[in-house]
């Protein structure tokens, strides 16, 4: 199993690969060093990339899970050969995958590791706390036969399946479903449980800077922008949409000019391209100015991106 530590300090943030609700990687962000290891992806295709970033002051004060019938205390005895000596020295709480993965922190922001569903209030998609990590650092243990031998299995297969373990026995508690997870924007897939598609959401007052990720995939999504790594006037962080560190983009200053644009274009029509100036008419691209306001919510499906704007009032 896989280490992963986190509320360590000099950790600056989280970033998870996802094929549909599989959870293939978890990986910390250690200081300076931005990028995690992509070494062992091969078919980048298939995965959406959730970062989350911690803000100084941060950190993990919570760690959710769901369905709740999913979760038990027990041995995965598929596993029991890799963790034998880990489990005679404690006790923990193993939990089968895929299970929708979430950190909340004590700013009260989430961060979901997990693809998005509808009917979020049903019982099948609620959520249960399983860990309350130390604010001074703990620990995560994530499994995934295929992943630990760095190799991804062909999709539908089992091998993107992750096990987690905890060092640290707890009471497993019920939440509610947070409110940012509840779109005010019509989703991407026509099927409303489909577990392709992943949504995010971001504020936009106070914008400074904005980093995209640009697909370096070959075909239809070459060079699209895939998401958006955020920067705040008082330093703080954000992101959207699917975004992985080696293939960001320049920096956009949007703080300089007070304005965002949008630009979408290709088949199937994603977004293509960001500015914080006035682009110009040619460059086939339908281009939409994004107020420094309320807040913005993205849709990634399969590659394909949808990008809305929703007013305070909203």
């Amino acid at each position: 199993m896989i280490q992963l530590e986190y509320n360590h300090p000099g950790i600056t943030g989280y970033s998870a690969a996802l094929d549909h609700d599989r959870l293939c990687m978890l990986q910390a962000h250690w200081g300076g060093k931005q990028d995690p290891d992509y070494d062992w992806i091969r078919d980048t295709a298939r995965f959406h990339w959730v970062h989350m970033p911690i803000n100084p002051g941060e950190y993990v004060t919570e760690v959710w899970v769901s369905p709740p019938h999913s979760v038990g205390y027990h041995i995965d005895f598929g596993l029991a050969v890799g963790i034998l000596l880990f489990l005679l020295a404690c006790l923990v709480l193993i939990l089968p995958g895929h299970l929708p993965l979430q950190f909340v922190t004590n700013r009260g922001r989430h961060t979901s590791f997990s693809s998005w569903r509808s009917k979020p209030m049903s019982p099948q998609r609620s959520y249960v706390c399983v860990q309350k990590p130390d604010r001074h650092g703990a620990s995560l243990y994530f499994g995934a036969f295929e992943w630990e031998q760095r190799r991804i299995p062909a999709p539908g297969k089992s091998g993107c399946h992750a096990h987690f373990a905890f060092d640290k026995r707890e009471p497993v508690e019920p939440r509610e479903w947070p409110r940012s997870f509840v779109p005010a924007s019509p989703r991407i897939a026509r099927d409303p449980n489909s577990s392709n598609q992943f949504f995010s959401s971001c504020r936009l007052d106070d914008l400074v800077e904005v980093v995209p990720c640009r697909s370096r995939q070959v075909g239809a999504w070459a060079g699209s922008v895939m998401g958006l790594l955020l920067r705040y006037a008082n330093g703080d962080r954000a992101c959207v949409g699917s975004f992985r560190f080696d293939w960001a983009g320049g920096t956009c200053e949007v703080g300089r000019t007070g304005r965002l644009y949008i630009g979408y274009g290709g088949k199937p029509k994603s977004v293509r391209d960001i500015s914080n100036e006035p682009p110009p008419v040619n460059t086939g691209l339908y281009w939409r100015e994004v107020p420094l306001s309320g807040k913005l919510e993205w849709w990634s499906l399969l590659g394909e991106g949808k990008v809305y704007h929703v007013p305070d009032a909203a």
